[in-house]
C-alpha cells in the first residue's frame, strides 16, 4: 500500500480533476482485489467525494491522498508505476476567507438540469423498482448511496469506499463483511448504521421482486459498525454488483407491508441531495447541507423527462439541459457546434452491442454460417453509419472490447484484429458443404439460405445496423430481410428462441464472464418455446457451460485464467454471437457553469446522470471560474 500527499486542487480550469497519484499493480493478469480472501479499506483520498469531512468541503484546500490498484496484463513480477500529477493554480476565495463554497458561491451557482427521454413518469421513488421516476430519471443515485463506487469505464479500477469504509471477502466470495462509515445520517436525522446495510440485503432475500441485482443472499446480520452478508454461491463475478447496492433506511422501510409494491413518495436517503419537488414536468432535488461528504457545489438539480430523444436533443442544443446521455444523429450540428462549452464523452466498458444468433434451429444453427457472417461484417461501418462513431468497434476475435478488456485477452489472441474477408467467408462455406446457384447460397441440404433479422421498431440505430448487416450477408449469397417488430413481441420472440438473429446488448459486468454468460450460459439453457433469462440463442456447449461455472467459482486464479481462455477459444471457433461494438456509457454535459466532469483525460466514472456514479460526479464538480 502506498500513501502520497496530493497538492491543492486548482479551481480555474475546465478539465476534470485527476488523482494526485495513481499506483498500478500488475499481478498475474487478474484483478488484484479479487483474491480468495481480500480486504479493502479506505485511506484518505484525493477527490472531494472521497474523504467526507462533514461541512468542510475538505478537498477545496485540504490535503488528500488516494490509493488505487489496477491489475493490468500478466507479468512475472509486480510492476509499480507512480505518476504524480500537479494541479494548476490555487483555491480562490473572497476577502473574508470564504473557500468558494459559502453564501457568495451559492448565490452564483445555478441549478443543473438533467434530461432523459423517458416519456411520462410515475410518482414513485423506490430505487429498486425499474419503472419508478427515481430509477428512470436517475435521481435515486443521488438520494440513496452504495457501499462503494465502482467504475464501469475502467472495470479493473479499485472501488472507491463510500458508505462502507472497509470490506473483506471470505469463503471464496461467499461472505462479505463491511464496516459502515461513522457519522452518516439519514436525511430525517436518524443515524445510518450497519443495521441498515444488513436490512437492505435481507430485503433482497425476503422480497425477490426488489432483488434487481439477482444476488443469492443467504443471510445478512449486523454487529456494531459491521455487517456480514453471506451468499449461497461464490460472488466473485458479482463483486461490483454487491458493492453497488443502494442502502435504504431500516427504520422506515421495515414498516412497509410490501416494499416491492408500496409507493415511496418522500424518500429518505444518505446522499448529497434530497427530493424537494415532484411534478410530471420536472423533479427537483436540493443539496443536502448535512451530507457526510461535504457540501456539493451544485445547489439544485432538476430532472426533466422528455417524450422522446428528438425533444431532448433540441432542448440540449438550446442549452435548456446541461447533463444527459442521448444518441445524437449529428453531434456537431445539433450540439457541439452550438456552444463552445458543450462537451460529450462516450467511453466504453466491457458490455457489447452484439448480433445474437439462434444456434438451436434455423440457418444459424450451422457454425460455418456464423463464422462466415463474422468474417463479412464491417464493424467500422456499423459504428460510423448506425451509431455516429459513438463507441469503438470490437476488433479482437474473442469479442472482448478494448481497452477496457485488454488484460483479459489470452496471449494467443493478443494483437489479432478482425478484417473483412468476403472470399475467405465463401471458402469457409463451401468447405462446409454449402453451394452457390446463381450466386445464391444454398445449404448442405440444397435449400436457399434466407434469414430474418429482427429488432424493435423504435430501435432506429439497431435497425440501421441490421440493414448494413443484411447488405454484407448478400455478399456471401445470403438473402437477409430486416423485420422491425413491436417491442413486446420482439422480447417474447427472443426469450422463447423464435428468431434467426437479432441485435442487442450483453450484460454489464466487470469481467468478460458477463459478456460470455449472455450467450453461452448452459445453466440458463431452455428449450425453444420456453422463455430464457440468458443464452437466448440456445447455445448448447458443455465445455462452455463448465468454463463459465469454473470462472465464477474457482479459488485458483490459474484455473480461472484457463477457463477464460477456453471461453475465448469457443468464441473464436463456434461464434455463438458476434460482439461487434463496445456499448458506450455516453453522456453530454456543459462546462459553462461547472467543471470536474469525467472525460477522456480523467475517466474516473461512468458519466451518465442515471449511472451508478452520479453522486461521485456531483461531488467532484466545482463552479467554473471560481
Amino acid at each position: 500500500m502506498a500513501h502520497h500527499e496530493a497538492p491543492r486542487h486548482g479551481r480555474d480550469r475546465e478539465d476534470s480533476r485527476r488523482p494526485a497519484v495513481t499506483v498500478r499493480l500488475r499481478i498475474s493478469g487478474v484483478l488484484s482485489r479479487r483474491n480468495r480472501a481480500v480486504r479493502v479499506s479506505e485511506t484518505t483520498l484525493s477527490r472531494p467525494w472521497a474523504q467526507g469531512f462533514p461541512q468542510d468541503r475538505a478537498v477545496r484546500g485540504g490535503h488528500m491522498q488516494r490509493r488505487t490498484w489496477k491489475s493490468l496484463k500478466p507479468a512475472a513480477a509486480v510492476v509499480v508505476a507512480v505518476t504524480t500529477l500537479l494541479a494548476a493554480g490555487c483555491t480562490g476565495g473572497g476577502e473574508s476567507g470564504d473557500d468558494g463554497n459559502g453564501e457568495a458561491a451559492s448565490a452564483e451557482a445555478p441549478p443543473l438540469v438533467a434530461g432523459a427521454p423517458s416519456g411520462p413518469i410515475t410518482n414513485n421513488n423506490n430505487p429498486y423498482v425499474n419503472t419508478s421516476a427515481a430509477t428512470v430519471l436517475g435521481y435515486s443515485k443521488v438520494i440513496f448511496e452504495p457501499l462503494a463506487q465502482t467504475n464501469a469505464v475502467d472495470p479493473t479500477a479499485e472501488p472507491t469506499p463510500w458508505l462502507a469504509t472497509e470490506w473483506e471477502w471470505a469463503g471464496n466470495f461467499t461472505s462479505l463483511t463491511v464496516t459502515m462509515r461513522d457519522g452518516v445520517q439519514w436525511t430525517d436525522g436518524e443515524p445510518a448504521t450497519a443495521a441498515d446495510i444488513a436490512f437492505t440485503f435481507g430485503m433482497f432475500k425476503d422480497h425477490p421482486a426488489l432483488n434487481t441485482l439477482a444476488l443469492p443472499v443467504a443471510s445478512a446480520t449486523a454487529d456494531g459498525a459491521t455487517a456480514t452478508i453471506t451468499f449461497a454461491t461464490s460472488q466473485f463475478v458479482n463483486q461490483d454488483k454487491v458493492l453497488q447496492a443502494l442502502i435504504v433506511p431500516e427504520h422506515l422501510w421495515s414498516t412497509l407491508p410490501d416494499p416491492a409494491k408500496d409507493t415511496i413518495e418522500n424518500p429518505v436517503g444518505t446522499g448529497p441531495y434530497t427530493l424537494t419537488s415532484w411534478t410530471q414536468q420536472a423533479v427537483t432535488v436540493d443539496r443536502n447541507e448535512d451530507y457526510w461528504g461535504g457540501t456539493p457545489a451544485v445547489p439544485q438539480i432538476r430532472y426533466v423527462p422528455y417524450n422522446d430523444g428528438n425533444a431532448l436533443i433540441t432542448a440540449l442544443g438550446e442549452g435548456e439541459v446541461q447533463w444527459t446521455g442521448v444518441a445524437i444523429p449529428d453531434p456537431e450540428a445539433q450540439y457541439l457546434g452550438k456552444d463552445p462549452d458543450n462537451r460529450m464523452w462516450f467511453p466504453s466498458g466491457l458490455p457489447a452491442r452484439t448480433l445474437f444468433f439462434n444456434t438451436a434451429e434455423g440457418p444459424f444453427s450451422n457454425a460455418a454460417l456464423r463464422q462466415a457472417t463474422d468474417m463479412v461484417i464491417d464493424r467500422e461501418r456499423i459504428i460510423a453509419e448506425a451509431y455516429n462513431n459513438e463507441g469503438a468497434a470490437i476488433a479482437s476475435p474473442t469479442g472482448i472490447a478494448e481497452p477496457a478488456g485488454a488484460e483479459f485477452i489470452a496471449a494467443k489472441y493478443q494483437g489479432e484484429k478482425h478484417e473483412v474477408d468476403v472470399e475467405g467467408a465463401r471458402e469457409v462455406l463451401t468447405d462446409a458443404g454449402y453451394t452457390y446457384v446463381d450466386d445464391q447460397l444454398h445449404d448442405p441440404d440444397g435449400e436457399p439460405v434466407t434469414v430474418t433479422l429482427t429488432d424493435p421498431t423504435a430501435f432506429n440505430q439497431m435497425l440501421t445496423a441490421l440493414q448494413i448487416i443484411s447488405q454484407q450477408l448478400a455478399e456471401i449469397g445470403v438473402t437477409a430481410t430486416v423485420e422491425p417488430q413491436d417491442a413486446t413481441a420482439w422480447q417474447t420472440s427472443v426469450a422463447q428462441g423464435d428468431f434467426d438473429a437479432t441485435f442487442s446488448w450483453t450484460e454489464v459486468g466487470s469481467t468478460p464472464y458477463s459478456l460470455y454468460r449472455t450467450f453461452m450460459d448452459g445453466d440458463a439453457l431452455q428449450p425453444i418455446g420456453t422463455p430464457a433469462t440468458a443464452n437466448f440463442g440456445r447455445f448448447d456447449n458443455a465445455e462452455a457451460a463448465e468454463a463459465l461455472r469454473t470462472y465464477a467459482t474457482t479459488e485458483d486464479e490459474a484455473v480461472r485464467a484457463d477457463a477464460l481462455a477456453t471461453l475465448q477459444d469457443i468464441q473464436v471457433s463456434e461464434v455463438p454471437a458476434i460482439p461487434m461494438a463496445a456499448a458506450p456509457f455516453g453522456s453530454e454535459f456543459s462546462v459553462k457553469h461547472y467543471v470536474g466532469w469525467p472525460d477522456e483525460n480523467d475517466p474516473y466514472a461512468n458519466p451518465q446522470p442515471h449511472g451508478t456514479n452520479a453522486a461521485m460526479i456531483l461531488m467532484n464538480l466545482e463552479l467554473a471560474g471560481s
